[in-house]
Formats: C-alpha cells, sequence, structure tokens
C-alpha cells in the first residue's frame, strides 16, 4: 500500500504592507507584518507512478474556475503551478535519494487570487516536507523559496514576523490572540498589475536595503496594540503606545484600488465597515485592513470573539465570502 501524507498550509493576512520602491530586478523591497491565520489549505501527498497534481475545491464556483488550470496538466506532463516548479527545483535531488514520483491532492479552502498566500504556503509546506528526505540546511531551503516566490520564505517558519526586502523574515513579533473576518469578493486584483500600478520608482542606492525607522515606527504603532511582549523585539525598538479603538492597518496597495478601480474599492470599502462595526460590539481595539495587493479583507480584535456569519452576510454587498479566523501566533 503506498504511503500516504496530510500537511497543512495556513494563509496569512498583512497587518500593514508598504511598498518602499523597486529593485533592478523589477522586485520591490517592501515592510509588512505577516501573520498566519486558521484558514488552511489541505495537501494530501501518496506515491505515485509519476508526478501528478488534482484538486479538490471547496470554494464558490467563481474562484474554482481560475484555479483549476493550474491543475490542468500540459502536453509534457507539466503544470503551470508553484508545486510542480518546487518539485522540479529538487527532482535531481529526489531521483538520487530514491523519492517516488508524487500525487498530490490539493484541498483548496483559500481563495486566489486574495492576497491571502495561499500557492505560497502550499509551497513551503511541500517543500518542508521533501526536506524530511533530503536534510537540506534551512538557508539552502531559504535560497530555494525565495526562487519560487516572494511570500513563500514567510511560511517555511511558524509565528508572525516582520518582513522586509523581497519576503525576507526581519524578525519574529509575539502578537496576542486574535479573532475576526476575512471577507473575499467575487473579483479579483492580478498581483503583477497591482505592482506595476504602484509605479514605484527604481532604488539602487548603496543603503537601499535598509529599513527606513520612520516607516518602521509608523508600522509598528498600528500594531503595537497587539503585541504581546515588547521586550521580545530588538533591541532599541521603542514601544508604541495605541489608545484608538478602531484601527486602518496602512496598505500602499489601497491607494492603487482607490484610484484604478473605484468601484470595487467603494464595496471593499464598505465590507470593512460591517467587519468593523459587528466586532466593535465586544469593546475592544478593531483593526481592520486590505491583505496583500488584495481583495482580500479583514476585520480582526483581541481575543476570541463570539463570530456570526450569517448576520454579517446579511449585511455585506457585493456577492462577499466570509471566513471566521483565528491568528496562528
Amino acid at each position: 500500500m503506498p504511503l500516504k501524507w496530510e500537511l497543512v498550509a495556513p494563509a496569512k493576512i498583512n497587518l500593514g504592507l508598504r511598498v518602499l520602491y523597486r529593485l533592478e530586478n523589477n522586485y520591490h523591497h517592501i515592510l509588512s507584518l505577516m501573520v498566519p491565520i486558521s484558514l488552511c489549505d489541505v495537501l494530501l501527498i501518496e506515491e505515485s507512478e509519476s508526478f501528478r497534481l488534482t484538486l479538490r475545491s471547496e470554494l464558490p464556483a467563481h474562484f474554482s474556475k481560475e484555479i483549476q488550470k493550474a491543475f490542468e496538466p500540459r502536453a509534457d506532463g507539466s503544470y503551470d503551478n508553484i508545486l510542480y516548479r518546487a518539485y522540479h527545483l529538487l527532482e535531481k535531488d529526489l531521483r538520487a535519494a530514491d523519492i517516488p514520483p508524487l500525487h498530490i491532492e490539493v484541498v483548496k479552502r483559500i481563495p486566489s487570487p486574495s492576497g491571502l498566500g495561499g500557492a505560497s504556503s502550499n509551497a513551503a509546506q511541500f517543500l518542508l516536507f521533501l526536506n524530511e528526505w533530503l536534510k537540506m540546511p534551512f538557508e539552502s531551503l531559504v535560497s530555494l523559496a525565495q526562487k519560487l516566490g516572494s511570500d513563500v520564505p514567510f511560511f517555511l517558519q511558524k509565528g508572525a514576523a516582520l518582513v522586509h526586502k523581497t519576503g525576507e523574515r526581519l524578525f519574529s513579533l509575539p502578537l496576542k490572540n486574535f479573532s475576526g473576518y476575512v471577507g473575499l469578493p467575487d473579483f479579483g486584483f492580478p498581483t503583477g498589475k497591482m505592482y506595476e500600478l504602484l509605479k514605484k520608482d527604481l532604488h539602487a542606492a548603496p543603503n537601499s536595503e535598509a529599513v527606513p525607522k520612520e516607516v518602521l515606527a509608523e508600522l509598528l504603532q498600528e500594531i503595537g496594540w497587539l503585541i504581546a511582549d515588547w521586550a521580545e523585539l530588538p533591541q532599541g525598538i521603542e514601544r508604541q503606545v495605541v489608545s484608538k479603538r478602531n484601527v486602518e492597518f496602512s496598505n500602499d496597495f489601497w491607494a492603487v484600488i482607490c484610484q484604478y478601480f473605484p468601484q470595487e474599492a467603494s464595496l471593499l470599502g464598505k465590507a470593512k465597515q460591517v467587519a468593523q462595526r459587528h466586532l466593535s460590539q465586544v469593546g475592544r481595539t478593531v483593526g481592520t485592513g486590505l491583505s496583500g495587493s488584495g481583495p482580500a479583507i479583514y476585520a480582526i480584535t483581541e481575543g476570541q470573539v463570539p463570530l456570526n456569519l450569517a448576520k454579517i452576510r446579511s449585511f455585506a454587498e457585493g456577492g462577499f465570502c466570509w471566513y471566521p479566523i483565528e491568528g496562528l501566533v
């Protein structure tokens, strides 16, 4: 009987996202707090005669149709899929270690495109799985992850982290437990196009890898109410006190959506307000924002609170799908 494995691949949200400048390779230097959440895909893996990918979608039809394309094999047996690219990067090493070809069935629960990092998380968990056999140093695994996508390295480790450059972890952040909602409309924004619309200037100064202190301070001020222990942060970072009841996490892509997609921006803004009002009833600070380049929006508050999907669905417009979430901190 073939061996079988089950991997859990969590989504993420960005609690603030600043795009600082464009690099010579057309990647962008970012600064963001990324946090894994309880919305997850599942990868079911077993030995096979040849590498195969299949999809079991638990998403609404308009998401499933787009995702299905990545699971349709080409004439040569390859796939336009990040899991295939991950396998292909290590195929020679796997053969040398007598690892058989694999069949991967993805139970898809994270919508795409959404800004929630579902494909990147899938790839990271698959790399960690393959490395159980290959025993590569962690630094080598990070290098492979960077070749697959800028969000992939984040998912190689657990917990929340401040990421910079093209997605590298700057340092981990100890956050308080939180819960809330993620909302997904029936439209999307291609990530590449969104970065083009940002129109960031090329930056090639000698100190171009440095994180501007004022930008870091602004981001930490927005998330300060969720930090569990400031003493665990790197030396020199000052505690930021937030007394606001409602916090909007800054995301540079929000201005792009407002400028180029005003109708969609209106729907997203109304949905954020609905979720914010619903969570505000518990009397704690509520944070709202856009995740990644969108279109996923979220509203979160400290601790575990009663979540009423039926009620929030009745107030939101625009065909939104709502998901209850908890932070995996």
